[in-house]
């Protein structure tokens, strides 16, 4: 887990790979990579540090929420998939 002091979201740069969005193969996987980043939300908002960051988890999100319905955001610069649950 890390948390960003950035502005929300700005600070990571996100690639919208929209082709990859219909691929439920393909999101699967990304799901389950070692370098996935989840950022939680609850009704809707991010889970906020208690310095104010972002929450970004990886694929610990499994064993902290398991089974919980994942929203594809992207991939960032390296090519990481990015979601929110």
């Amino acid at each position: 887990m890390t948390n960003s002091n950035d502005m929300p979201l700005a600070a990571k740069p996100i690639d919208r790979a929209a082709h990859h969005r219909k691929d439920d193969a393909w999101l699967d996987a990304a799901f389950a990579r070692d370098d996935v980043l989840v950022l939680m939300l609850r009704n809707g908002d991010p889970f906020a540090a208690t310095d104010g960051g972002l929450v970004w988890m990886g694929p610990e999100i499994e064993k902290v929420s398991p089974g919980s319905p994942r929203i594809f955001l992207g991939q960032d610069t390296s090519g990481a998939p990015v979601f929110a649950v």
